[in-house]
């Protein structure tokens, strides 16, 4: 029995924006909701901000440079939505896709094949100002206008996609996960609306790596938190 893994398995790490970019508020981007969310947990509980994470936007260089050294033969990273679009839609940053271009050829320049992740926690905050983010039916639109312009900048370069990280956890942990304005609190339904938005997108999503990309592969990134029932009693 062969118990060797395929030469073309893809070891590699994975990263989410607001948890390595730094930069949060530098070159064209505004702030997403979850710089805001990670803010707020830093005044009352100590934890990090992202302004600055790991700083990868000025270093990605050197970080890739790290990821060859150790073997990695692939990066999956997400793209921060509100650094490509600041308002969520309208128009693009041109710093802020350049500083993607750059990445995903440094990425392909080391033989490292670039994954991409549509979306990770960080909605641009200006969509929560402006509807409620993630809470309102208008976001799917949002959405498409986003992730269209970015599977069609990188269809050439990027195969492999995924669309939504975890988004199980981002409904299980909804308050760490999105930002919910103060007249929802409390609201356990709104949960579900916005995992129904979040279906939709997905689907989109998936529906333009087919059609944009030569033979691209896509799929959701699922949440791994195992869930378990308080008693096994079925009456209860």
């Amino acid at each position: 029995m062969d118990n060797k893994f395929p030469k073309d398995f893809l070891w590699g790490a994975s990263t989410s924006a607001y948890q390595v970019e730094g930069a949060a508020t530098s070159y064209g981007k505004k702030l997403s909701q979850q710089d805001v969310i990670n803010k707020d947990s830093y005044e009352k509980f100590g934890f990090a901000t992202a302004e600055i994470a790991s700083d990868e936007y000025h270093h990605y260089k050197e970080d890739v440079a790290l990821m060859k050294e150790m073997g990695f033969k692939a990066y999956r990273f997400s793209i921060a939505w509100s650094r490509v679009f600041p308002d969520g839609t309208g128009p693009v940053n041109e710093e802020g896709i350049q500083y993607y271009r750059d990445l995903i050829d440094e990425l392909k320049a080391n033989d490292i094949e670039p994954i991409v992740t549509l979306y990770h926690y960080d909605l641009p905050m200006a969509l929560v100002d402006k509807y409620d983010g993630w809470i309102s039916r208008e976001v799917v639109k949002d959405f498409e206008y986003y992730a269209r312009y970015i599977i069609n900048e990188f269809k050439d370069k990027v195969k492999y996609w995924t669309t939504i990280n975890e988004q199980s956890i981002i409904v299980q942990f909804i308050e760490q996960k999105c930002y919910i304005p103060e007249k929802y609190k409390g609201n356990n339904q709104i949960r579900y609306q916005i995992n129904h938005h979040m279906n939709l997108a997905h689907a989109i999503a998936c529906k333009l790596v087919h059609e944009l990309v030569p033979n691209g592969l896509v799929g959701a990134a699922i949440g791994y938190a195992p869930v378990y029932p308080l008693t096994s009693k079925p009456e209860v």
